[in-house]
């Protein structure tokens, strides 16, 4: 059965890429940067104020330099630059050369439009390919069925590393034997070395993977991951077997050293080196040749003995065909050869490389964040199995489409997509009717047991319990870091201290300092400043630093683009420029010891309203407010603050989420 024929399915996978390659085409593909710096001693890599959400889009950025520029026929490009991420007005790119530890000026250029339009030819091939077709029709199907019944279960013994959870084991298990499984996985509950050991367990029986992901970065993570499995579970896949396609962003020797691109030039001087006489000896006739005039003399004593030596191996036809042979690697045999590849998803839906490159199975990280076309392109390329792994309680797909109906379908997560979920009970109820075909990862390793009851208690219908381990809350722990409203009334203080040594958050409530925001600008957007939140925020930041943590270790979280500058700057001038700050977005996927989350809003001039990113009555989809809370809320593994104006969240949002979410922290 299927929630659509896949025909519509196709159908409005192409008018929604249409729309946004329409969108992105009336974007300018240039950007000028300035003033970047080298990110720690990370080599090639630059961090820039600046960016445009079109450079999301770009599979390949030429960049160079104003003196580059100037060196450079107008014709070519400059050299290539990865992007590695793009979050608040700042930028940071990986180059294909080393600056120093900074650059004055770069300019960049790209074609906005090249991964949706390589994407949309690929679901034109899918919808004349019947053989594709048949492989993309498992993503949407409801019921997928067991790849083989009647399988004895002695043939799916999994091979790990003894330290899998019960549910991580069941996911394993599951996944060599559904032709689709989807795993729910939250933050931090190990998924990314499960993944390795179900890409290893595959590899182990003889099969062909691909593993792709988002970002480069994740690529990056979800290769060591599998290498790792590959190792402890001693495994025997040549190295020359796996590859890395795309570029790594992780300073890894080990990673580099499986590039497709390194192995590939690696390969081609062995063959050089293997022809090196012949190559030689043909060297030697030419000059004999034009010494002759461009005749051979084969009464010459020197010719004889060339041609001799070429008669030796093979004749002189031979040797030069070999030698031809060795000065051309033909890629696309070279990437047939291998059992694993890693990269990215948009490199499966723009390289000509994959075009009807058939995989056993294909896994799929982070596909809560990738859309529905992209999964039809990497559905399309396995011949048995698919294996799905995101959180759609996390932040979901981005696109640009101005067309409603285009960017509501683009920005659907596959997980909401099946379910038709409008609420966290919608995806766990569908989870539920779907027990073979779906996974949840039960156990977290991350946060402290009190703010990971919290999280499980709100997003997840309290099915997320922590490890009982040493340094993670125990089942049994039931404190809380919450004070009652009355208690924060007695403080009087800018300070604010958790005491308590098994807290792991604290709300700070600033209604008694009558916060109020200004809004700066207001032709150019939504852009709240709250002078109050930044002091207790600097305070705050201070108090960390007086118990010896590291600045690396903390991080500002706010919900708005402006803020962040408007903070960071704030910051800067007090001396704390390393504390990072960022919106939601900028944290998915990452973690931090120390959250500080700013939910900024209070009245404006004893004027009080919602704003879109924190009320759910002014977004399309309702899920949207709860997942950027959850993506807030998880980031930290020791403590998280949240700063609020209670007063101004109690009058606004008390029945709607956000207030809900707070008051459940403070019981």
């Amino acid at each position: 059965m299927m929630k659509e024929s896949l025909s519509e399915l196709l159908k409005t996978s192409k008018k929604a890429l249409l729309s946004e390659i329409k969108t992105l085409q009336d974007v300018p593909a240039q950007l000028h940067l300035r003033d970047g710096r080298k990110v720690g001693k990370l080599d090639r890599t630059y961090r820039f104020e600046g960016g445009t959400v079109a450079l999301r889009f770009a599979e390949k950025i030429s960049a160079r330099t104003p003196a580059e520029t100037s060196e450079i026929e107008s014709e070519k490009k400059g050299e290539l630059a990865e992007l590695v991420s793009l979050e608040n007005n700042e930028v940071v790119l990986k180059l294909s050369k080393d600056y120093g530890d900074r650059i004055q000026e770069l300019e960049l250029e790209w074609e906005n439009d090249f991964v949706p339009r390589k994407t949309l030819e690929e679901i034109e091939f899918i919808s004349d390919n019947a053989e594709a077709r048949k492989k993309a029709e498992r993503l949407a199907s409801d019921e997928p069925g067991e790849l083989e019944r009647g399988k004895s279960e002695e043939a799916y013994n999994i091979i790990t590393d003894q330290q899998r959870n019960a549910s991580q084991i069941e996911a394993i298990e599951k996944a060599m034997k559904r032709s689709r499984l989807l795993i729910w996985g939250p933050p931090g509950t190990g998924k990314t070395a499960t993944l390795g050991y179900i890409a290893a367990n595959f590899l182990n029986r003889g099969k062909r993977v691909l593993f792709a992901s988002n970002t480069n970065r994740a690529v990056d993570v979800g290769l060591k991951s599998i290498l790792q499995a590959l190792e402890i579970g001693r495994i025997p896949v040549h190295p020359h077997q796996i590859s890395r396609y795309g570029e790594c962003v992780l300073e890894d020797d080990q990673l580099l050293s499986f590039a497709f691109d390194t192995q590939i030039e690696q390969r081609q001087e062995l063959r050089r080196e293997e022809v090196r006489e012949d190559m030689e000896w043909l060297a030697v006739l030419k000059r004999l040749e034009e010494r002759s005039g461009g005749k051979l003399n084969e009464a010459d004593p020197d010719v004889i003995r060339v041609l001799d030596a070429l008669e030796e191996r093979g004749g002189r036809e031979e040797v030069e065909a070999r030698a031809e042979d060795a000065l051309y690697l033909n890629e696309r045999n070279e990437f047939r050869k291998r059992r694993l590849i890693a990269t990215t998803l948009a490199k499966v839906c723009t390289s000509e490389l994959f075009r009807q490159r058939e995989f056993d199975v294909v896994i799929v990280d982070e596909a809560s964040m990738a859309n529905i076309p992209a999964l039809l392109v990497l559905a399309s390329h396995a011949s048995s199995q698919l294996i799905i792994t995101g959180d759609p309680m996390q932040l979901p797909p981005i696109s640009v489409a101005e067309e409603d109906e285009a960017r509501e379908f683009m920005e659907q997560d596959i997980f909401t997509w099946l379910s038709s979920a409008k609420s966290t009970a919608d995806l766990f109820e569908w989870h539920d009717r779907h027990p073979e075909d779906t996974a949840f990862f039960d156990t977290q390793y991350r946060m402290k047991d009190a703010l990971a009851k919290v999280i499980s208690s709100v997003f997840y219908e309290g099915r997320l319990r922590s490890a009982d381990e040493k340094g993670f809350g125990s089942a049994g722990d039931e404190s809380v870091g919450f004070k009652g409203a009355d208690e924060w009334k007695m403080a009087r203080s800018d300070r604010f201290y958790g005491t308590e040594e098994s807290a792991a958050f604290f709300l700070v409530d600033t209604s008694q300092e009558r916060p109020f925001i200004r809004i700066e600008d207001r032709s150019r957007g939504f852009k709240p400043v709250n002078d109050v939140h930044m002091r207790r925020l600097h305070q705050l930041i201070l108090d960390q630093l007086a118990k010896g943590i590291r600045t690396s270790e903390i991080g500002v979280i706010v919900p708005f683009r402006h803020s962040v500058y408007e903070i960071g700057r704030f910051l800067s001038r007090e001396g704390l420029r390393e504390i990072e700050v960022g919106t939601i977005h900028t944290f998915q996927g990452r973690e931090k010891s120390i959250i500080l989350f700013d939910t900024v809003m209070s009245g404006e001039s004893g004027r009080h309203y919602t704003v879109r990113p924190l009320d759910e009555t002014k977004n399309s989809n309702p899920i949207h407010v709860p997942r950027l809370l959850n993506v807030a809320c998880s980031r930290s593994k020791k403590e998280l603050y949240i700063l609020a104006d209670m007063e101004h969240i109690q009058k606004l949002y008390r029945n709607k989420f956000l207030g809900k979410l707070l008051v459940a922290l403070n019981q």
